[in-house]
């Protein structure tokens, strides 16, 4: 049986899924990403989020970056 968490995850692996297949802008920027470039500019915000987490919390925090196949 499968629980909520894994519900969820398989559901926002399909929404990024499809993400990867389409040139999307992200917040507003002039650049359109897709695929591997939109990989790498996700691991770039979420970098910067957690640095910021960290000036805030003043906490470690272990981020695991996304690995091409």
């Amino acid at each position: 049986m499968i629980d909520q968490g894994e519900l969820e995850m398989r559901r926002d692996a399909d929404r990024y899924r499809w993400l990867r297949k389409h040139a999307v802008r992200l917040q507003g920027s002039q650049t359109w990403y897709q695929g591997y470039a939109l990989d790498i500019r996700v691991d770039v915000g979420r970098d910067h989020v957690v640095e910021q987490t960290k000036l805030e919390q003043g906490e470690e925090v272990l981020l695991l970056r996304h690995r091409p196949e």
